[in-house]
C-alpha cells in the first residue's frame, strides 16, 4: 500500500489530475492529506519529493529506509502550464519505475494505488517499499 501527504496540502490541482489521467491514473477522487495523518504509522519507506519538504517537514513517520526525490512542485512554479504538470508525472513514473525492480517487483506495473501522486510536496511513505531511489 502506498499512501501521500504534504506539508501544507491543498485541494487537487486540476492540472496535476489531467496529467495523471495521460497515464491511466485517476486521482480525481483523492484528496490531499496532512503528513500528521499518519502520525502513528510505520512505513518501509518514506520519499520526499521536494527541497521544501525535505527541509521543513515535521518529524516523518518511523520508516525501515527513507530518500529524497528532488521533484519540482508544477503548481508553484508553473501554476497554469500543463506540460510542467505533464513532466512532473512522467518524473515521478520514472523513479517508480526504476524503484519497482529494486523492491522485488519486476515487470510489475503500477496502479493508481501504487503510484506516486502528484497532491502534495511531501509523501508520507509506502508500506510496500524498499531500496534505493535511482540517481
Amino acid at each position: 500500500m502506498a499512501a501521500s501527504a504534504g506539508i501544507a496540502p491543498v485541494a487537487l490541482h486540476p492540472l496535476a489530475v489531467a496529467a495523471m489521467a495521460e497515464h491511466g491514473v485517476d486521482i480525481s477522487g483523492h484528496q490531499a492529506k496532512h503528513v500528521v495523518a499518519f502520525a502513528g504509522q510505520s512505513f518501509e519507506r518514506v520519499i520526499t519529493v521536494c527541497d521544501r519538504a525535505r527541509e521543513t517537514c515535521p518529524e516523518l513517520p518511523p520508516a525501515a529506509a527513507s530518500a529524497h526525490w528532488s521533484v519540482p512542485n508544477p503548481a508553484e512554479a508553473h501554476p497554469a502550464d500543463l506540460d510542467a504538470f505533464r513532466a512532473t508525472a512522467r518524473e515521478l513514473h520514472t523513479r517508480v519505475r526504476y524503484l519497482l525492480p529494486l523492491l522485488g517487483k519486476p515487470g510489475r506495473s503500477t496502479s493508481p494505488t501504487q503510484r506516486d501522486q502528484p497532491e502534495s510536496d511531501c509523501a508520507a511513505g509506502s508500506a510496500s517499499a524498499q531500496g534505493s531511489p535511482p540517481p
